[in-house]
C-alpha cells in the first residue's frame, strides 16, 4: 500500500520537476525572467540554478495540484496565425482578364462579305475563250462567255486532224502556257523534216498548229495534211487549216483552257464544218434515181435501164455526178453498166454500189429469167402470114382480061356509040349487077380494068 504511495509521489515529483525545467527554458530563450530571478541564478550555460532535490517526506508536502499551470504553455501556437498571408490569394481574379475576348470585335470585318457578293457577280474569267477538241468528229470549237461568265457561246467551229491511233491525243484538259518558246509564226519538226504555221502550244509536245508544209513557205503544202482534214492522221498534235490555226494563235492566250473529249459521231455536223475550213462546198449523201429515187431495181434478162446518180453538198446543191462515180456489182455477169445504161445480162441477185470521193450508196439489183411464151418467137411465124398477102398480086385474074382488050379496041372508034344517054345509066347498073363478062362489051368499064393491068406487065 505504502509502496504505491510512494511510487506515485515520486512520479508526481518527477513531473513537477520536468514542468519546472520547462518553464525555466522558455523564460530563458527569451531572456524573461521572472521578478524573482536574477542573473546569478542563471547556469552559464543560460539556464536557472536547479534547487536542490527535495527529500521523499518533503514530496509528501507537496501541492499535487501544481500541474493546473500548465496550460499557460499552450497559448505558444497562436503564432500560427501568419498563415493569414494567404489572402494574396484574392490577387487571383487576374484571370478577369478574360474580358480580353472583347477584343474579338475583329468579327466586324465579317462587313467584307457584303462587299465580296457584290464583286463576284460582275467579275467574269478575264480569258475570253474555251477551246474544246471533239476527237471523234475531229472538231475544234471555241466557246465565248454568255452572261453569267460561263462559256456556252460557239464563236467558231473549225475541221482539224488529231493523233492517229498508234500516236493519240490524250483525252484531258490543259492549260496553255505562255512562255515565248510556247509561239512561233513558222515551227521546225526536226523529228518528220516538215513544217508548219501559227503553233500553239498546249502541254509539252502537244501543238495547235496548221497543216504540213516542206518548207517554210505556203507553196511547198503537202497536199495529203489538207486531204486528211477530217481525220485522225497526225502524231498527236492538233491540225488546223492554216486561217484556223492562226486564229488561235492570235486570241487564244496564255491560261486558256483546252479540253480534249469524245463525242457522239455525227458524220454530216463534221462535213458541214470541214467544208466551211476549207471554204468548198463537199459532198454529203447520193441516191440513184432513174425518174425517181430507186431502192430497188428489177429487169428481166435483156432488159436495159437509164440511171443517175445524185450528189447533195453541204451547201444544199444537188448534182448529177454520174460520169463521176464509180460503179460496181458485188455478183459480176448479173448485169453492166455502160456510161449511165444499166443491162441485164442474166438471173440473179447483185448489189450495185455507187461511190463519189468519200461518200457511197448501194442499191441492190434484181434480175429475172424472160417469160416462158418469148415474145420474139411469135413474131417470127405471123410474118410468113403476112408475105402471101403480097402473093395475090399474081392472082389477079384480070391477068386474062387483056384478051378481051384487044378485042374492044375496035368498039371504040364509033363514036356514036357513047354519046347516047343510056350508057350512063347503064354504067351504075352495070357495076353492081353485071357479070364480068359483060363488063367488056360495055367501053366505060375498059378504064378500071386498065389499072390493074398495068402493074402485070412489067411481069408478064
Amino acid at each position: 500500500m505504502y509502496r504505491k504511495t510512494y511510487m506515485f509521489l515520486a512520479l508526481l515529483m518527477v513531473m513537477v520537476m520536468v514542468l519546472s525545467s520547462c518553464n525555466i527554458g522558455s523564460a530563458v530563450d527569451g531572456r524573461e525572467l521572472p521578478d524573482d530571478v536574477t542573473q546569478d541564478d542563471l547556469e552559464p550555460d543560460g539556464t536557472t540554478k536547479s534547487e536542490p532535490s527535495a527529500s521523499l517526506e518533503d514530496l509528501s508536502e507537496v501541492d499535487v495540484f501544481v500541474p493546473e499551470e500548465t496550460p499557460e504553455i499552450t497559448p505558444e501556437p497562436e503564432v500560427t496565425p501568419e498563415p493569414e498571408v494567404t489572402p494574396e490569394l484574392e490577387d487571383t481574379p487576374e484571370p478577369a482578364k478574360t474580358r480580353e475576348p472583347d477584343k474579338t470585335s475583329k468579327p466586324k470585318e465579317t462587313l467584307q462579305p457584303t462587299s465580296t457578293p457584290t464583286i463576284s457577280p460582275t467579275k467574269k474569267p478575264s480569258l475570253k475563250y474555251m477551246l474544246e477538241v471533239d476527237v471523234t468528229n475531229q472538231v475544234v470549237t471555241a466557246y465565248g462567255q454568255d452572261s453569267d461568265g460561263k462559256y456556252t457561246k460557239v464563236v467558231r467551229q473549225m475541221i482539224c486532224s488529231t493523233g492517229k491511233a498508234s500516236t493519240p491525243t490524250p483525252l484531258k484538259t490543259y492549260t496553255m502556257p505562255g512562255a515565248a518558246r510556247d509561239r512561233a509564226r513558222w515551227y521546225y519538226f526536226h523529228k518528220y523534216g516538215t513544217w508548219a504555221q501559227y503553233m500553239s502550244r498546249i502541254y509539252k509536245g502537244y501543238l495547235f498548229h496548221s497543216i504540213l508544209y516542206d518548207a517554210a513557205n505556203e507553196s511547198t503544202l503537202r497536199q495529203s495534211t489538207f486531204n486528211a482534214l477530217g481525220t485522225p492522221a497526225s502524231a498527236g498534235c492538233i491540225r488546223l487549216m492554216a486561217h484556223d490555226a492562226k486564229w488561235i494563235y492570235n486570241n487564244a492566250e496564255a491560261g486558256t483552257t483546252v479540253k480534249i473529249v469524245q463525242k457522239k459521231k455525227d458524220v454530216e455536223y463534221a462535213k458541214r464544218i470541214k467544208a466551211a475550213s476549207i471554204g468548198s462546198a463537199l459532198p454529203l449523201t447520193m441516191r440513184i434515181a432513174s425518174i425517181d429515187t430507186i431502192e430497188k431495181i428489177e429487169l428481166k434478162v435483156g432488159d436495159s435501164m437509164q440511171i443517175q446518180g445524185l450528189v447533195t453538198f453541204t451547201d444544199n446543191t444537188e448534182k448529177d455526178e454520174t460520169k463521176n462515180i464509180s460503179w460496181s456489182f458485188n455478183n459480176n455477169g448479173i448485169a453492166q453498166i455502160n456510161g449511165n445504161t444499166l443491162l441485164a445480162v442474166a438471173s440473179g441477185s447483185a448489189v450495185l454500189t455507187a461511190k463519189y470521193k468519200d461518200i457511197s450508196t448501194k442499191v441492190e439489183v434484181a434480175i429475172l429469167e424472160p417469160d416462158p411464151t418469148p415474145s420474139p418467137s411469135s413474131s417470127v411465124s405471123p410474118s410468113p402470114s403476112v408475105t402471101p398477102s403480097p402473093s395475090t398480086s399474081p392472082t389477079p385474074s384480070p391477068s386474062p382480061t387483056p384478051t378481051p382488050t384487044p378485042t374492044p379496041s375496035p368498039t371504040p372508034s364509033p363514036s356514036p356509040t357513047p354519046t347516047p344517054s343510056p350508057t350512063p345509066t347503064a354504067a351504075p347498073t352495070a357495076t353492081p349487077s353485071t357479070s364480068p363478062t359483060e363488063s367488056p362489051t360495055e367501053t366505060p368499064t375498059a378504064a378500071p380494068t386498065e389499072s390493074p393491068t398495068t402493074e402485070p406487065t412489067p411481069e408478064v
